[in-house]
């Protein structure tokens, strides 16, 4: 067998050199997920600007792992206007890195997987969070909402549990909530 080159005419990588050769395509480094919640949660200026996955503690799965994409799942309610965030915050919210950025507008009003994936990496510690940011909108309209779970600390209690962060930036630890989120990192 010859190859000259991939479909991208370059070189070809490791894994097409495996698949070309019978061998399969190595999975996803897919960390974890949790994917079963079917409760609302809302993302909005004007009580919870920030709700995040928050690492508690060294025994936490997400604790040391370098990560730079997650996807949740999202939508849009009302008519918000403005910019949303994906970020990880450290412990004294400050952003670690930014994964991705959005136009609400732009979202549907149906929940849909959205990936940030962001320009670089991080390792995650004790305090560090992953979540969404939006500034505007009110409580129940005109405001950005994700899926998940809000009666049971579903993945991996007490160890990575979900924080909101109110109006006057303190955080508040939701321990019966999690986000609907995939999280992947790097190996």
């Amino acid at each position: 067998m010859k190859i000259h080159g991939t479909a991208k005419g370059g070189a070809i990588s490791k894994k097409d050199f495996g698949v070309a050769f019978g061998a399969p395509a190595p999975p996803d480094p897919l960390l974890a997920s949790y994917t079963e919640g079917t409760d609302t949660m809302y993302v909005a200026g004007g009580a919870i600007p920030k709700r995040a996955e928050t690492v508690v503690n060294t025994s936490s799965a997400w604790y040391g792992l370098t990560v730079n994409r997650i996807s949740f799942q999202i939508r849009k309610i009302g008519s918000p206007t403005g910019t949303f965030y994906v970020r990880i915050w450290d412990s004294s919210t400050v952003v670690k890195l930014e994964l991705g950025s959005g136009n609400i507008a732009d979202l549907t009003t149906s929940y849909v997987w959205t990936d940030f994936t962001g320009g670089s990496s991080y390792t995650l510690a004790v305090g560090d969070r992953i979540g969404l940011e939006y500034t505007g909108g009110t409580w129940a309209s005109d405001t950005l909402q994700c899926q998940g779970i809000i009666t049971s600390d579903a993945y991996d209690p007490p160890n990575t549990t979900q924080y909101y962060q109110n109006t006057v930036g303190v955080w508040n630890a939701q321990t019966t909530y999690d986000m609907n989120f995939k999280l992947w990192y790097i190996e």
